[in-house]
C-alpha cells in the first residue's frame, strides 16, 4: 500500500512537472514575440508586472482545490489535499519560495475578526 502511494505521488509530481515546463516553454516563445514587437517600438512599459494566480499545489504539484488552503505568514496557500497541509505548516518559508520563484501572487490571509 505504502508502495502504490509513493507511485501515486510520483506520476502526480512527475505531471505537474511537464505542465509547467510546456506552459514555461510557450511563454518563452510569447516572449520572443512581444520581444521583437518592442524593438520596432521606442516605447517602454515601465508597469510592474503583476503575478499570476496560484493554480498548481506548491508541494506534490497538483491541481489546488480552493477549499483547502493554510492562512500562514500573513498568506494565503492553497493545496491540492489535506495531507499537503502539514507539509506546509511544518516549512512555510519553503513552499511561499516556491510559489514566488513560480511567479505566483500569493493571496494575503484576511485579517482575523476582532469582534
Amino acid at each position: 500500500m505504502k508502495k502504490l502511494l509513493i507511485m501515486a505521488a510520483s506520476c502526480l509530481v512527475m505531471l505537474g512537472t511537464a505542465n509547467v515546463y510546456a506552459a514555461d516553454e510557450a511563454a518563452g516563445k510569447d516572449q520572443k514575440a512581444d520581444s521583437s514587437k518592442d524593438a520596432k517600438s521606442d516605447k517602454s512599459s515601465k508597469t510592474p508586472v503583476k503575478g499570476k494566480a496560484q493554480t498548481l499545489c506548491p508541494v506534490i504539484g497538483g491541481e489546488i482545490d480552493k477549499n483547502i488552503y493554510i492562512d500562514i505568514k500573513g498568506k494565503r496557500i492553497y493545496v491540492c489535499c489535506k495531507g499537503c497541509l502539514a507539509a506546509i505548516k511544518a516549512d512555510p518559508d519553503k513552499y511561499i519560495k516556491i510559489l514566488e520563484d513560480q511567479g505566483v501572487e500569493i493571496e494575503k490571509a484576511p485579517a482575523a475578526d476582532s469582534k
